[in-house]
């Protein structure tokens, strides 16, 4: 599977564990369906503030509805 911007870099930022978004570390980077799904099923666990709280993602980036 490829994918690019959006969601795709958020996943690979999160994987990372990146202090912020940089772009340069998650161009290029390849991650497993395992990974994926490890770094989905981290996310789903979240609330609203604990999304909003990742560097990668931050309070402007999570829909109200989250």
């Amino acid at each position: 599977m490829l994918g690019s911007s959006g969601t795709v870099t958020t996943l690979a930022g999160i994987h990372l564990a990146l202090p912020r978004y940089i772009r340069a570390l998650v161009d290029g980077s390849m991650l497993t369906f395992e990974q994926i799904a490890a770094v989905s099923a981290y996310l789903a666990g979240l609330d609203f503030d604990g999304r909003a709280a990742n560097p990668c993602i931050g309070r402007a980036s999570v829909p109200i509805w989250c």
